[in-house]
């Protein structure tokens, strides 16, 4: 029987950071974070607003994080995160020292929102995907861009390919709108 060496081979992930960047670096990211099995969780207000409250815990509970636009979708979340860690104290770990990271950031979110919507639901369990989408904003014109993308993501749900198809809900169920928070500046 020929097998492969390491099962893990099969299943070896692609790295989704930049390699050698560091993400505890002032700046701005946008984030995206999904259900497991992209199921459709958050289409409620009360869930909505579980994640929401979940989103705007983070800048009161991580020094040096501001939050900026931010769209609870039926299975996934949009958001910027601002790190801004000059006045932050490092804290030491076992590989050097660091502020607060990107990680970290997400990790609480991700923690407290599967919190929230577990204690909503009664239930147990992942709420989750492993691991989250990131993208490093570089400049002004790309904050504009990916907060304009977050608004208006809520009117293009009904068409979008990861859009699971609902038994028995029409388009225009599927395409209402979700709750959002607006961008400031920088």
């Amino acid at each position: 029987m020929n097998r492969p060496e390491s099962l893990g081979a099969l299943h070896r992930r692609k790295p989704l950071r930049l390699p050698q960047y560091d993400y505890s670096q002032a700046g701005a990211y946008f984030v995206t974070a999904v259900t497991r099995d992209r199921e459709l969780l958050f289409e409620s207000p009360a869930a909505q607003e579980a994640v929401l409250s979940a989103w705007q815990a983070i800048a009161p509970h991580l020094p040096g994080v501001e939050l900026d636009a931010c769209v609870v979708m039926p299975n996934h979340v949009h958001g910027i995160v601002v790190l801004t860690p000059e006045d932050v104290p490092l804290v030491g770990t076992a590989s050097g020292r660091v502020g607060v990271t990107l990680g970290s950031i997400v990790g609480f979110f991700k923690h407290q929102a599967a919190r929230n919507i577990n204690a909503l639901r009664g239930t147990v369990g992942q709420v989750w995907q492993r691991g989250y989408y990131e993208h490093v904003i570089r400049d002004e014109r790309g904050l504009e861009r990916i907060r304009d993308y977050i608004a208006e993501n809520p009117a293009r749900w009904g068409d979008d390919p990861e859009n699971p198809v609902v038994p028995g809900a029409s388009r225009a169920a599927r395409g209402r709108p979700y709750q959002a928070l607006g961008g400031g500046g920088l």
